[in-house]
């Protein structure tokens, strides 16, 4: 009997352990990607990764990229970022990248300004979009994280925009409840309050 729960508390310990060690290997592989992320600084930062991504460039072969094609990789960014961006009447994604100044080209040393949720997403797409330049076709896996990542970040621009257009048209905070609101009145409320904060000068 003493032999069983002897073995019974070895396995609890030995799954407890398993566990840990899973949360901490996961733990340690965000942070490692928050870090990568952090030194993408730069457009050209941005292209190298997409270049990496397909094999063109690579810190173990020590594969440099030649001029041009640092220039041309800034520029389909460039242009992609702009696609995705979209106009007044069909607004698309919207993640902080900063453009160039129409009359000066993007420079490989220009920042991006991207959020770092949307870093993985733009180098994934990126590299399937260059992919061709280099008489490369881009793999199913690339394709396939390059969708899902372009997929998220439509969907938080758009509750984005949403959360927007909701601030834009709720009463301001300074807007009287009205007589009717007598639940309203009943809890002192004259006023009506809003749960987030809206940045539309309507507070």
């Amino acid at each position: 009997m003493l032999q069983s729960q002897s073995q019974s508390q070895s396995q609890s310990q030995s799954q407890s352990q398993s566990q840990s060690q899973k949360k901490n290997s996961v733990k340690s592989l965000v942070e490692n990607l928050r870090r990568q992320q952090m030194n993408l600084t730069t457009k050209g930062d941005l292209v190298l990764a997409a270049l990496r991504k397909l094999g063109v460039a690579s810190n173990a072969t020590l594969t440099d990229v030649e001029p041009q094609s640092m220039e041309d990789g800034v520029n389909d960014l460039e242009m992609m970022m702009a696609e995705w961006l979209g106009g007044d009447a069909s607004p698309g994604i919207n993640v902080g990248y900063i453009f160039a100044d129409a009359d000066v080209a993007p420079d490989p040393g220009d920042e991006h300004g991207l959020s770092n949720n949307a870093i993985n997403a733009v180098i994934f797409n990126l590299a399937c979009r260059i992919a061709p330049d280099y008489a490369l076709e881009a793999s199913a896996k690339l394709i396939t994280t390059a969708r899902y990542g372009k997929e998220r970040l439509v969907k938080l621009s758009a509750m984005d925009r949403a959360k927007a257009a909701k601030c834009k048209s709720g009463y301001p905070n300074r807007m009287p409840v009205g007589s009717g609101n007598q639940l309203a009145k009943w809890n002192g409320w004259n006023y009506f309050h809003r749960k987030e904060h809206c940045d539309d000068g309507s507070e």
